[in-house]
């Protein structure tokens, strides 16, 4: 890949739209000069950017709005576009891309907003004039290139602070630069891998380290067994987690249970002896209980006897005479209950005619309120009537009194004046006599009809009265007779209560004498001739066989139990042994290749990576070394440290050492003076980008910027850098070298000067 024009248009430092046409060089290395900060490796980033839509890699790194220049007003769209060749055909294509960038709207927004962001584009012109599919198109420029935005970056763009950092790296740092380049990650993942594979086997060797200790944690090797000392050695190994020698272990365990097992055989026939003897001694002991029950049932059946001292047949009697007189206080007591029961139930039948005095009771009081009604119902009519009788008198005056006349007597009084005489009551309505005769016959009949009632009270009033007598007299003489019904009760039954406890008494006694007379009967049957044992005796050799019996079955027991408990570890031991003695060989293996391609080895640091790297590194050294051979007129050499002292102590593998022809003596790269650091950064930044462009597909490069570095160099170490670069450049590649150093632009014929002022950056060939 060639560039031939870079046009640029509000991107970076460029405000106005700017144009490099790299086809105007007279000579195929150029310098790119001006002031720090002037917009020069601005010029690569665009290229990097209208290839793979990102600036150049670095610690500022931008991208999206941040390439839009400030310069420039934001109605300018920020573009970049390349105009390059592939390979060495003249097929010519063309690449524009609009960053991320922000314009200005015609009117604010719905939130105020003035300016509105706006996403990137991308358009790449084929050499017969069409456009290329947008969405494909950063795929088809990786393709085209051959090379990926950071193989680009390694191969054409040499930044000398980083190589000059690369050149005096540890080897660890070198390591994680060189698995990028070279993509070593692979043997890095061998490494894990083979750890995964390890933790993972001593995880079940954990498991199996832990149960095996766990089983022999139960074994206790007796000090008389004859292969004791080493089966104790052989324990105290697994206890550490050394399983190496189990197989012989388990077999001095096997050894072991043979001996306990003929050990218990001897342990079962004591045990058995023993246990005969004990329950010889129990059941005698057994008989000598019963027989010594015997003659203490007797002594103590005589000695009742004797504190009774009562016959038989006179006890006997007594109880009899007191049975009868507690069976003739018992009918008396029976009689005077039923008498209590009838005075009780004499009182139960007043309750009867209480309630039928209640009932008379009511019934006066129901006449009373009857009575109380006709009264007022009386008093009202008869009201009614004299009421009625008076006016009818009174009409009977007013009609009189219209016939008198003043000197004519007064047929009623004689009287010849009649200064008030009786007027008549118009309007009102007046009985005549015959209604008046009937409202008299209607009161009449209620004052009869009351007066009867009345009698009714008076009657059932006297009736309750004397009733109330009656129950009143026979209620106190029940309850008198029902009062000493129950006293005489209670008495007898005190006298019943004192015979019945003088009866059970009696016949206790009889009882006694019964149960001491044949108690006396049955021992002296049981023990016939025989003499009374001596318990103390035989209780003692009875608990003598017994604890002998107990001692010989708990050795017994403890010995069995023992046995077992090995049987059963040797036979966890034995199952699987072969194959877990099959997985720790693996392991050990395992761990021995993990240790070595790790360099987790003693005297061997150096890890498989750092191996394999060495190679790609040994390559890099022969292209480098034509550089700086030729840098220093002879004078160094690279060289990696020697591969049999790289791995002691700690891991150097990718360290680097500088040959001296003059002294003929290797020394450390950090010797190098500025000058001679930067000739051999520069030497290994161009092997490097030899060695990568070599590997991606054969791909020809043909362009390279080297930014900054040459300001270390004196006179002559510069001459040489230059002289290099022209030699690369005598071909198709263009090299650009990055620089305000300003003895190159004597050495260096076509010039890109960058200039900067208040609109930003511009350019200008100078030849």
């Amino acid at each position: 890949m060639k560039p031939l024009q870079l046009t640029m248009q509000a991107f970076g430092s460029f405000a106005e739209k700017t144009t490099v046409d790299f086809s105007k060089l007279t000579q195929n290395l150029f310098l790119v000069t001006g002031d720090t900060g002037a917009g020069k490796t601005t010029i690569f980033d665009a290229i990097v950017f209208a290839l793979y839509g990102e600036a150049s890699s670095g610690t500022n790194r931008k991208e999206g709005v941040l390439l839009q220049s400030q310069y420039a007003d934001v109605d300018i769209c920020p573009q970049v576009t390349l105009t390059f060749t592939v390979d060495e055909t003249d097929d010519v294509y063309r690449v524009q891309r609009v960053p991320r960038h922000v314009r200005r709207l015609k009117k604010a927004s719905t939130k105020g907003n003035m300016t509105k962001e706006e996403s990137g584009s991308v358009e790449l012109l084929l050499p017969d004039g069409t456009v290329y599919p947008a969405k494909e198109t950063d795929a088809f420029i990786v393709e085209l290139v051959g090379l990926s935005k950071n193989q680009f970056m390694q191969i054409a763009m040499i930044a000398q602070g980083e190589f000059m950092e690369l050149l005096r790296a540890k080897s660890d740092i070198k390591k994680e630069i060189f698995r990028k380049l070279f993509h070593t990650e692979l043997y890095e993942h061998v490494i894990r891998e083979l750890e995964r594979r390890k933790k993972e086997q001593e995880k079940e060797i954990a498991i199996i380290r832990t149960r095996t200790q766990t089983i022999t944690g139960q074994i206790q090797i007796p000090e008389d067994f004859e292969f004791a000392e080493e089966m104790q050695m052989l324990h105290a190994q697994i206890e550490q987690g050394v399983l190496a020698n189990l197989e012989r272990y388990v077999e001095l365990l096997g050894t072991l249970n043979e001996k306990f097992s003929m050990q218990l055989d001897v342990y079962a026939e004591n045990d058995a002896a023993c246990r005969k003897e004990r329950d010889k001694t129990r059941d005698i002991y057994t008989r000598a209980q019963a027989l010594e029950k015997c003659f203490a049932q007797r002594r103590q059946a005589k000695k009742e006897l004797e504190e009774i001292a009562v016959r038989l047949e006179d006890a006997q009697s007594e109880e009899e005479n007191a049975r009868v007189q507690l069976a003739e206080t018992e009918r008396e007591w029976h009689r005077l209950s039923e008498r209590a029961t009838q005075a009780e139930q004499g009182l139960a039948a007043l309750g009867r005619q209480e309630r039928e005095l209640t009932a008379l009771g009511e019934r006066c009081a129901q006449e009373k309120t009857a009575y109380e009604r006709e009264r007022k119902s009386y008093a009202q009519n008869k009201a009614q009537y004299d009421t009625k009788y008076q006016m009818f008198l009174d009409a009977q005056a007013g009609i009189l009194a219209e016939t008198l006349t003043d000197g004519m007597p007064c047929p009623v009084c004689g009287s010849l004046e009649h200064p008030k005489p009786a007027s008549t009551h118009e309007g009102e309505s007046v009985p005549d006599r015959k209604q008046l005769e009937q409202l008299q016959a209607q009161v009449e009949k209620e004052r009869l009809r009351m007066e009867e009632r009345a009698k009714q009270i008076s009657v059932l009033t006297a009736e309750r009265e004397l009733k109330e007598e009656q129950l009143r007299l026979a209620k106190e003489e029940n309850e008198k007779q029902f009062a000493l019904a129950i006293q005489q009760k209670e008495q007898m039954q005190k006298i019943k209560q004192t015979q019945e406890q003088c009866w059970k008494e009696l016949h206790q006694r009889t009882e006694r004498i019964r149960s001491a007379m044949q108690i006396c009967q049955t021992a002296e049957e049981t023990i016939g001739d025989q003499k009374e044992p001596d318990m103390t005796v035989l209780r003692e050799k009875m608990q003598a066989a017994s604890e002998q019996a107990h001692v010989s079955e708990r050795l017994c027991e403890q010995h069995r139990a023992r046995l077992q408990t090995y049987q059963n570890c040797e036979k966890q031991l034995g199952q699987g042994l072969a194959n877990r003695q099959k997985m720790i060989a693996e392991h050990a293996k395992l761990d021995r290749l993990y240790r070595l391609v790790s360099g987790n080895t003693k005297g061997a640091r150096m890890d498989l990576e750092t191996y394999v790297q060495r190679y790609y590194l040994e390559q890099v050294l022969v292209s480098a070394n034509i550089r700086f051979r030729e840098m220093s007129a002879g004078q160094f050499e690279l060289r990696m440290y020697d591969l049999q002292k790289a791995g002691e102590g700690k891991n150097r593998g990718l360290d680097l050492m500088v040959f001296s022809t003059v002294t003929g003596r290797e020394r450390e790269i950090r010797t190098l003076s500025g000058g001679e650091s930067f000739m051999a950064a520069l030497a290994l930044a161009l092997g490097m980008a030899d060695q990568i462009q070599m590997r991606a597909a054969a791909i020809h490069m043909d362009m390279l910027f080297i930014d900054e570095g040459f300001g270390s160099l004196d006179e002559h170490s510069r001459a040489q850098a230059v002289r290099v670069l022209k030699h690369m450049a005598e071909g198709s590649r263009l090299i650009g070298i990055i620089s305000h150093v300003t003895e190159l632009k004597a050495e260096i014929d076509n010039q890109l000067v960058v200039t900067k002022d208040n609109t930003g950056s511009h350019v200008r060939w100078e030849y």
